[in-house]
């Protein structure tokens, strides 16, 4: 796992066809000054490995393992979600299976894979700069972001990407209720719906729900908005221009849970930072 983390340590061979340290080599010097306390010059004599350059494989060699092994990680999730997918991807499309060639060459394991794809995802790098890091280039690390999308989405979209079904519908009416806003199902400028100018396509359009509001019975649910919405029963906008104690308290109401709702949904976007360049995938058709 080291090797695949950290590319220090797989063994090369230099411009005169000299072959290098090998991983395992690399690593034992590591151990011995881990696990023994031994001074980094005292690996030379045992596997000819210089101080200077000990003292540099032991940095890698930690920086490794608090990379792979700490419970919280890299990519925004711990290390068993980040297995579980890979273990779900790979199942689904064989592409991320390891291979070998005709000729008895190793390809990329499924974890150099999804790390390349996860690397493009979370950090919005470009597809070329995991060429360093992974060994992978930059048409190939573009076709397996591909790949890796398309088997997200065939294997957790019915679980994550549909509709709010009653539960979750029940579980935002009472985050909202709990705000003093009974019937709010989040805020539109968070939605991120495929519109054009204006939201036409949402007129009149909303969960039905039952609640209650000064001893008024309502049957749709609605949504937050700021001033630039049009005047539609689904939309709670701010008061603009307040006058009196009431108008004065529901507007700080309306704009602090609005700001509230959009700023989570700014958290999840974050963790991804594609989304800021999406369209770089995009060809005219």
């Amino acid at each position: 796992m080291v090797e695949v983390y950290d590319p220090y340590f797989v063994q090369k061979t230099n411009d005169v066809g000299i072959i290098g340290l090998s991983s395992l080599q690399k690593m034992t010097a590591a151990m011995r000054m881990l696990a023994y306390g031994v001074a980094t010059d005292s690996v030379d004599d045992y596997l000819r490995i210089g101080e200077s350059t000990a003292i540099e494989r032991l940095k890698h060699f930690v920086k490794a393992m608090v990379a792979m092994f700490s419970e919280r990680r890299r990519f925004w999730m711990n290390r068993s979600l980040f297995l579980h997918i890979l273990s779900i991807v790979e199942a689904y499309d064989s592409y991320f299976v390891q291979k070998t060639n005709d000729v008895g060459i190793i390809g990329l394991s499924s974890l150099q894979k999804m790390t390349a794809t996860m690397r493009m995802l979370t950090y919005g790098v470009a597809a070329d700069s995991v060429d360093d890091y992974l060994r992978i280039g930059e048409s190939t690390a573009i076709e397996r972001l591909k790949h890796f999308v398309k088997a997200v989405v065939a294997m957790f979209s019915e679980r994550y990407l549909r509709s709010p079904n009653n539960d979750d519908i029940s579980r935002l009416l009472a985050i909202g209720s709990n705000r003093g806003f009974p019937g709010m199902l989040g805020s539109i400028d968070s939605m991120h719906w495929k519109w054009k100018n204006c939201p036409t396509a949402r007129k009149g359009r909303a969960p039905l729900v039952n609640y209650l509001i000064n001893r008024n019975d309502y049957i749709m649910g609605y949504y937050l908005a700021d001033g630039i919405y049009l005047q539609w029963a689904t939309f709670v906008k701010t008061v603009s221009s307040s006058q009196g104690n009431k108008e004065i308290y529901f507007a700080k109401a309306q704009e602090s849970a609005m700001t509230d709702v959009e700023r989570a949904s700014g958290v999840l976007q974050a963790r991804f930072a594609i989304v800021k360049g999406s369209a770089r995938f995009w060809k005219r058709k």
